[in-house]
């Protein structure tokens, strides 16, 4: 049974907004991929910082440069691509028949969000900044609570979900010689109404951390920014909670990071900043064609015609006085226009023509933005084909050649992160260990490379899709392999292994002489 103490509320200023160096580090890079990702408006309402004035530009004239700058969407097709590519295929929840796991699985939030909602939401925000948090959470059960009252007023436990900017810090300890999450501060901003019509940001973090006591006691803080007459307002801790499970005390944080404890780049990062780049060249481009796509019309020696008209002016008197005037006849273009000029001076030859430009100047641009274009179609790709990476205990026990696509490694640890999640929150809900332990989700892993642009590769995934060869045979032999090997192959491989992965728990076992399978 799940016990949160009702302790009193403590009151003062703390530095609770502080944030980890590397949030300050990877926040503009976060930044940028939603930027990418978000389009056109996103990147243009950012001005100069995606598209720098040109040296000497009047703000009037960067006004219209950046008006005729053309934003292409490249990093949100891929990213939609990556997506697709997961959920192409149902995510699979195995060891998870029993009612009240179904239960909890159909509604993990407390908002009727199903699991596989949840983990499309949040691998659809992740893909874009690498980063992001589940916290199994579980409403606080005032003392005395008995299990009936508990479940006819709802206490349960539920899943949040925190992305990339609302992890602002975090720090790390040593407990029983491991290296251990003992703190983490997390944003939860909502809006609230002061009346019909008018809503307010009201500022809240939950400051997540590991006490010792006799043993490590997680306990939870709830920080509000409190406006109390002072000029910036108290930071006030309005919640305070000491979760149980089991009636015993956590001694860990139930907080999973993915796909990894420490902040990293994200996989579309390279891709947007070469499609800033391709909108800073396509911003020359245009502006180029602006500037010389219309012939300039020139004349040496010449001169309009002048027209004579009569200027009234009036005095402060209000005396009327008339002025003749000369002036030039305005020069009009068109293909049954007239106009009329006079030579500027006897002995010298007059001369009216256009000047065109050679276009020199906008191939150049031209060929640099297709290539710019191919760059990103490259690394669209490359993510999704599996390639030799550093060898993990993760990666080593659940793929034999010890290679995977960084899609595939991405969403390899999401899902084990998920799994972690689902398996506690259902031990909270009332689901034996046992049972609970034995559940899994797990994400599409096996992709068709149209990212790739290779015929060849893609004949090959949909082999492997249909079972006709195996995991290692597509990806370390296939692209090889003449047209008769790859047939000869599909006839002898009719059904692939039962399962490319073991269970959760079997993961980190090392075989007793120490070497990993053959």
């Amino acid at each position: 049974m799940f016990v949160s103490p009702c302790l009193p509320i403590i009151k003062g200023m703390a530095n609770v907004t502080n944030t980890h160096s590397d949030y300050l580090n990877f926040l503009p890079l976060w930044s940028l991929v939603r930027d990418s990702v978000a389009g056109q408006k996103a990147i243009k309402d950012k001005g100069e910082l995606y598209l720098p004035k040109p040296s000497g530009a009047s703000d009037k004239k960067y006004k219209s440069y950046l008006l005729r700058a053309i934003y292409t969407m490249f990093t949100s097709r891929i990213a939609e691509g990556l997506y697709g590519q997961v959920f192409s295929k149902e995510p699979q929840i195995t060891n998870a028949e029993s009612e009240l796991a179904k239960g909890f699985l159909e509604n993990v939030d407390k908002s009727g969000t199903s699991l596989v909602q949840f983990s499309s939401d949040l691998i659809w925000d992740t893909i874009q900044t690498g980063r992001s948090a589940i916290l199994v959470d579980h409403d606080p059960v005032p003392e005395g609570t008995d299990v009936n009252q508990k479940e006819h007023e709802g206490y349960r436990p539920f899943l949040r979900w925190y992305k990339a900017e609302d992890i602002i810090d975090w720090d790390y300890t040593i407990i029983n010689n491991k290296k251990t999450l003992s703190f983490v501060n997390l944003k939860e901003d909502y809006y609230i109404r002061i009346d019909e019509f008018t809503p307010a940001l009201k500022q809240r973090q939950r400051v997540l951390k590991l006490e010792k006591r006799d043993t490590w006691v997680y306990v939870v803080d709830v920080w509000e920014l409190i406006k109390d007459g002072t000029k910036d307002g108290t930071w006030t801790i309005v919640e305070h909670h000491e979760p149980t499970l089991e009636g015993k005390p956590l001694d860990f944080i139930p907080i999973f990071m993915l796909p990894s404890n420490e902040p990293d780049e994200s996989m579309l990062l390279p891709i947007a900043y070469e499609n800033i780049g391709h909108y800073q060249l396509v911003a020359d481009y245009r502006n180029i064609i602006h500037l010389t796509a219309t012939p300039a019309l020139f004349g040496i020696n010449v001169e309009l015609a002048m027209k004579r008209t009569t200027k009234r002016t009036t005095d402060k008197e209000g005396k009327a006085t008339e002025e003749e005037v000369i002036e030039p006849v305005p020069l009009t273009l068109g293909g049954d226009i007239a106009n009329f000029v006079n030579q500027i001076k006897e002995g010298y030859t007059p001369s009216i023509f256009f000047v065109e430009p050679t276009g020199n100047g906008a191939a150049s641009s031209l060929a640099a933005i297709e290539n710019s274009v191919k760059n990103m179609e490259a690394m669209g790709g490359n993510l999704i084909v599996k390639k030799k990476v550093a060898e993990t205990a993760t990666a080593s026990q659940i793929n034999k050649s010890n290679e995977i696509s960084i899609l595939g490694s991405f969403v390899l640890d999401c899902s084990i992160a998920l799994t972690n999640a689902i398996r506690l929150a259902l031990r909270w809900y009332g689901v034996p260990e046992e049972k609970a332990n034995a559940v899994e989700i797990w994400l599409n892993l096996d992709y068709e490379t149209e990212l790739a642009g290779d015929e060849k590769v893609r004949q090959g995934a949909m082999l492997y899709r249909d079972n006709l060869i195996s995991r290692d045979t597509f990806w370390t032999d296939f692209l090889d392999m003449s047209e008769e090997e790859a047939q000869e192959e599909a006839k002898q491989i009719t059904q692939e292994e039962s399962s490319v992965y073991k269970p959760v728990e079997e993961r980190n076992t090392v075989p007793e002489n120490g070497e990993g399978e053959e």
